[in-house]
């Protein structure tokens, strides 16, 4: 465990600082993270805590950051599948809130229309969730799709808080659209 957690922790300084985040680089952190879990599913196993804790490092958290590294580094395909295969390993919240995000920074609506059809059902998506997929489609452009997920986190809101929130984006969007009469 020690030796496989010191290899990731080198590979993630090299891609967390910028040094080295090439796609040979990150197949080899996605195939030791792999290895890692499926290491981590073994009854004698210690928990993400437990070497999160001896490391002060939270693997499973960097772990889940990177599919987005990938789409980052031009490999759009790779990073969705990834989060697919890890979203019944690790938070899949994290695992798609980070996905969701790069593809929205590196102007791939595309592949985030694609992941929001084909895997909202896994997303089980808070109001705060559909808050940040309507920043995601107002980073690239897309006022309408944003409009439509500001509303469906109004519709998901759970207390008066998130549904103002949601009802302020809704707003700012319409304004933007000049439809301001709605």
């Amino acid at each position: 465990w020690e030796g496989m957690v010191a290899r990731l922790a080198v590979l993630e300084r090299r891609i967390e600082e910028g040094a080295d985040r090439s796609p040979e680089t990150l197949d080899r952190a996605v195939d030791l993270s792999r290895q890692f879990l499926e290491l981590a599913g073994k009854d004698e196993a210690p928990s993400f805590e437990d070497l999160s804790d001896r490391w002060d490092w939270q693997i499973d958290e960097w772990m889940a950051c990177l599919p987005s590294h990938l789409v980052h580094a031009g490999m759009p395909e790779e990073a969705i599948a990834l989060a697919r295969e890890w979203a019944n390993t690790l938070d899949t919240r994290a695992l798609y809130f980070h996905l969701v995000d790069a593809l929205s920074r590196t102007g791939r609506g595309a592949h985030l229309d694609r992941v929001l059809t084909e895997d909202v059902a896994r997303l089980n998506l808070r109001t705060s969730d559909s808050l940040d997929v309507a920043d995601a489609w107002l980073r690239l452009g897309e006022r309408e799709k944003a409009l439509e997920w500001a509303r469906e986190a109004a519709l998901r809101a759970g207390n008066a808080e998130d549904r103002e929130e949601a009802w302020d984006l809704e707003s700012e969007v319409l304004k933007e659209l000049g439809r301001t009469d709605e």
